[in-house]
């Protein structure tokens, strides 16, 4: 039986070397496949960083860019309603004219106008007697806040300070913007 020993002894030595390299085999295909399937995450893990750092990068930039946007909106806004006051405060000035100023102001305009007949003028409130002491012929029951008009017929000449204002404001912003905020419109 030593034979049959002998050969059984080989078989198992043989079977021991093959499991052997099986092992062998199967745990450096394993390491080829972790490696594999690790090389395959980092570079997943990379594309998603490098994604996740485009989108904040965007995301700040959105954000900054907003923030610009609003406080440019804002100091527009502020510088906007200064320039209300502004003209507001000119309409208040005009309307409370010295009566020299105001006398002045009448008779510069009429003589422009170069009007052929006397014309009857609507005084501001309360200057009805001072253009009537100059001679004019001043409407009765009807006024203006500031400034005049003048009654030709059907038609009326406007020269209301506060629309004479209104009506030159998108003129004068740009000179009023520059003495006001340093020339920065």
């Amino acid at each position: 039986m030593s034979n049959l020993e002998n050969i059984t002894q080989k078989i198992m030595e043989d079977a021991k070397k093959t499991v052997a390299e099986i092992d062998m085999e199967t745990g450096a295909k394993t390491e080829q496949i972790i490696k594999t399937r690790v090389d395959e995450a980092i570079k997943v893990k990379e594309k998603i960083l490098e994604r996740a750092k485009l989108n904040a990068a965007s995301a700040k930039d959105k954000i900054i860019s907003t923030a610009q946007l609003k406080a440019r909106d804002e100091q527009l806004t502020a510088k906007q309603r200064v320039m209300d006051r502004v003209f507001e405060k000119s309409k208040e000035k005009l309307k409370n004219l010295s009566d020299e100023d105001y006398l002045g102001f009448v008779e510069k305009r009429l003589k422009e106008l170069n009007l052929k007949d006397s014309k009857e003028i609507i005084a501001q409130k309360g200057r009805e007697k001072l253009l009537e002491s100059k001679g004019y012929k001043v409407s009765t029951g009807e006024s203006v806040d500031s400034g005049f008009a003048i009654l030709d017929g059907k038609t009326v000449i406007n020269y209301d300070f506060s629309d004479l204002v209104d009506f030159n404001r998108l003129d004068l912003e740009g000179e009023i913007a520059k003495i006001l905020f340093d020339g920065k419109e």
